[in-house]
């Protein structure tokens, strides 16, 4: 996933330019919250609804205390480094998470901060503020997995007007998840092993090279705990007996985890496939398949071809079966 992070700033930080609203927030009694004119990504596939905002990186001021409702749970899901916006540092002992704790206190196993890359976890100690001030706990994350939301709890008043309530963290399994507009994701670190960052550092710093690029762009997603560190369809780049070059991007197709599996990439129906992340703002959404469409019905396949926009009334697979 291309980042678009600017240095110096956390890739899950707001801007001031950024913009966001509740004016198509409804509610139905006894189901909980919706957005008017709710599409795919506006809820994930546990349930929970977020809450709206434009992404409009490196446009006007950095607000460093700000957490964006989108980026956020993007870097939770896919563990990207909530600081550069690419793939986190994994190990085969897990992800890398730097809590900003004071040293001394417990490691809670819920936290609402993303992982982090090797390198931005030691400009992070070394630069970060908060940090600096109190000191963080280093841990590799073995089964990092969603547990919750932290956002603003609804309600319906006497009047029937939807009023906002105070902040409350809320797990997936409560049904009053359906009344919170999410604004960050509370994962659960299950597996955690405190780790030193200067040694993990320094191995880092000890691979090659050549290798590290790719073994980071590849960094294996979430896992079971009866999984690999690396399952073969995720294996890093560094493993592979193909290694990378200018001829071979290192751009894998997911693999489809619904049933009845999803279209592939170069099915002729693969725009049928499940969205699994969609920006209005922008005009594009990406399915299970990795399959990039847009509003005018063009299409980026994972092998970066490229489909130009279709004329024959119709946007995609999806709406030509409704019809």
């Amino acid at each position: 996933m291309a980042s678009s992070a600017v240095p110096g700033v956390p890739w899950i930080a707001t801007w001031d330019s950024e913009r966001s609203s509740t004016v198509l927030l409804e509610a139905t009694p006894g189901m909980g919250l919706r957005w008017f004119n709710e599409g795919p990504g506006d809820r994930d596939k546990r349930g929970g609804l977020w809450a709206r905002k434009t992404q409009r990186i490196g446009q006007g001021k950095a607000e460093y205390a700000g957490i964006h409702p989108r980026r956020q749970p993007a870097a939770m899901e896919y563990l990207l480094c909530q600081v550069c916006g690419n793939t986190s540092s994994v190990t085969p002992e897990g992800a890398l998470w730097l809590e900003p704790i004071t040293p001394g206190d417990p490691l809670l196993p819920y936290s609402t901060h993303p992982p982090a890359c090797l390198p931005c976890a030691i400009e992070s100690r070394d630069r970060c503020k908060r940090i600096l001030r109190t000191g963080a706990h280093v841990a590799r994350v073995a089964n990092p997995r969603p547990w919750g939301v932290l956002g603003t709890r609804y309600e319906i008043d006497a009047s029937g007007r939807l009023v906002p309530g105070e902040p409350a963290q809320v797990g997936y399994d409560d049904p009053a998840v359906s009344w919170v507009l999410a604004s960050q994701m509370v994962m659960y670190l299950d597996g955690m092993t405190e780790v030193d960052l200067d040694e993990e550092y320094a191995r880092y710093l000890a691979t090659d090279p050549e290798v590290r690029p790719a073994a980071t762009r590849s960094t294996p997603r979430r896992r079971r705990p009866s999984q690999s560190a690396c399952p073969a369809d995720t294996t890093p780049a560094a493993q592979c007996p193909v290694r990378p070059g200018p001829d071979r991007p290192v751009r894998r197709t997911p693999v489809c985890s619904h049933t009845p599996t999803c279209p592939r990439a170069d099915a002729p129906d693969a725009d049928a496939a499940h969205p699994i992340s969609t920006c209005f703002e922008q005009g594009w959404t990406v399915l299970c398949n990795g399959v990039m469409t847009f509003d005018d019905t063009g299409e980026i396949h994972p092998d970066l071809t490229i489909t130009p926009p279709r004329r024959d009334g119709f946007t995609n697979a999806r709406e030509k079966t409704a019809a």
